[in-house]
Parts: structure tokens; C-alpha cells; sequence
């Protein structure tokens, strides 16, 4: 009896073994959206980089303030900004713009920002990552180099803007401490 039993269970082990596998191909493409929103360019409907239109979301930080349009504000003044630039000259992303009293630049430790970081706002010339350096330059109130706040960036079409939000920086001219925020965008 206990030979029937080894014979029946290997002879059910050995079909099992043999049985012809029917593979199926997966039809189209495993994807979730068109083949353009992976190539890490702005093409197609996207609003930025591989993302919105016929893309997923674009997953951009939310600015904690809301300041206006181009526009700079150091302590009760506000500034309309005008010639922006934007690029990496030396491997980190800079953004400037100028307005009547001076100009203000933003620099990152990152060649291109990521949209999905708010950056930590540090007294520095060289920024890590995640940091952001900001510097206002004005006639009356001499260099202010931030010392705290956030930088958020966008992209929609191709044009990068930028938030500064909650900044602070001393002035060595007046001995007082200005709240520094802003919004500009550069193509």
C-alpha cells in the first residue's frame, strides 16, 4: 500500500513538473501615462518637467506666504523687480532680479531646484542641499544676507519662479533687522 501512494504522489509531482505553461504577454504598456512624461523635458502639455496635462501631477511645495507678483518686500517697503537671469553658471542654480533700490539674487546648492523641496534659508556663500543662500543689496540699507526663512520654486512652461518666504536679515548700517519676502520668475 505504501508503494501505490509513493507511486501515485511522484507521478502526480512528475505531471505537475511538465504541465505546458501558457505565457501571456502583457498587452500595451505598463506606463500609467504617455511615454513623454518620462523623458525628463518639458514637452507635450506638461506644466513642468514631466508633469500636468496629460501627465501625473506636478508635485510642487506649497509657499508658506503669499507675496505679490515680482515684487520684493523689506520691511514695510516693497519693490517691484525687473531683470531677472537665471541659470548654473558654477554647477549651482542662481536666480536675480533687480529693482530701483538694488537687486536681490537666490542660490542653491543644486544645479536645477527641486520643485518638491522647500529650501532652508542659510547665512552662507556656498548652500548644501536643500539650502538656499539670498542676498538683497540696497543703497540705504548696504548688503542683507538672510538668515532664516524658505525659498520655494515652481516651473510652469518652462519659466522657474521663485517664493521668498519668512526671511530675515540683519542690516550692519542701520543696526536693525529687516523680514525680508518675494516672488520672481525668470524664463
Amino acid at each position: 500500500m505504501k508503494k501505490i501512494a509513493l507511486l501515485i504522489f511522484t507521478t502526480l509531482v512528475v505531471f505537475a513538473c511538465i504541465r505546458k505553461q501558457n505565457l501571456v504577454e502583457p498587452k500595451g504598456t505598463l506606463a500609467e501615462y504617455a511615454e513623454h512624461c518620462y523623458n525628463g523635458v518639458l514637452d507635450g502639455d506638461e506644466i513642468s518637467i514631466d508633469c500636468g496635462g496629460e501627465c501625473g501631477p506636478c508635485n510642487f511645495a506649497t509657499p508658506s506666504c503669499s507675496p505679490g507678483t515680482n515684487k520684493l518686500k523689506i520691511g514695510s517697503s516693497t519693490y517691484t523687480l525687473t531683470g531677472y537671469s537665471c541659470g548654473a553658471p558654477n554647477s549651482d542654480f542662481v536666480m536675480d532680479a533687480n529693482y530701483s533700490n538694488g537687486s536681490v539674487t537666490i542660490e542653491i546648492g543644486a544645479s536645477a531646484p527641486d520643485m518638491s523641496v522647500a529650501y532652508n534659508v542659510v547665512n552662507t556663500s556656498i548652500p548644501g542641499t536643500n539650502e538656499a543662500s539670498v542676498r538683497c543689496t540696497t543703497g540705504s540699507l548696504g548688503t542683507l544676507a538672510l538668515n532664516s526663512g524658505s525659498v520655494f520654486f515652481s516651473q510652469t512652461n518652462g519659466k522657474y519662479t521663485a517664493t521668498i518666504c519668512g526671511g530675515s536679515a540683519y542690516s550692519f548700517v542701520t543696526t536693525n533687522t529687516y523680514t525680508i519676502t518675494g516672488n520672481f520668475s525668470c524664463p
